[in-house]
């Protein structure tokens, strides 16, 4: 969906949830890029310092772990904050509904406000149904 705005391009709405998916991605691009730039630290590491590969293998690894361990931790928060957004969302959809008046209690509610406009019907009027008026 598009909004127009005066003498400007149309801005597009995007809703909560692409919102978390572009971070989501974001925030996996991110760790991406982390990871690989940490891999090259530890190749010229190792040319510098001419560690064993073994110890290099066993740090790759580490790192290796450590960052899915990470990314299992991200994803289990994500799916939470969306979950906690979704049932809010939800909560609001379901006390709108049961704020709408059915047609029989809005018919009820406008016999009420009638009656309210005439706090009291003369004396002398008798109000049994089918009952000349005076």
């Amino acid at each position: 969906m598009t909004k127009m705005v005066r003498g400007r391009k149309s801005v597009a709405r995007q809703s909560t949830g692409s919102r978390l998916r572009r971070t989501w991605a974001t925030t996996v691009e991110a760790i991406t890029a982390a990871e690989s730039d940490m891999e090259k630290q530890v190749k010229a590491l190792l040319k510098r310092n001419k560690i064993s590969t073994k110890d290099a293998s066993a740090m790759f690894k580490d790192l290796s772990s450590l960052v899915g361990r990470e990314r299992k931790k991200a994803l289990r928060e994500f799916e939470s904050r969306l979950s906690a957004i979704q049932h809010r969302a939800l909560n609001a959809l379901r006390k709108q509904i049961g704020n709408e008046p059915t047609p029989s209690a809005a018919a009820a509610e406008a016999r009420l406000d009638a009656i309210s406009r005439y706090p009291e019907l003369p004396k002398t009027a008798n109000t049994s149904p089918g009952a000349p008026c005076a």
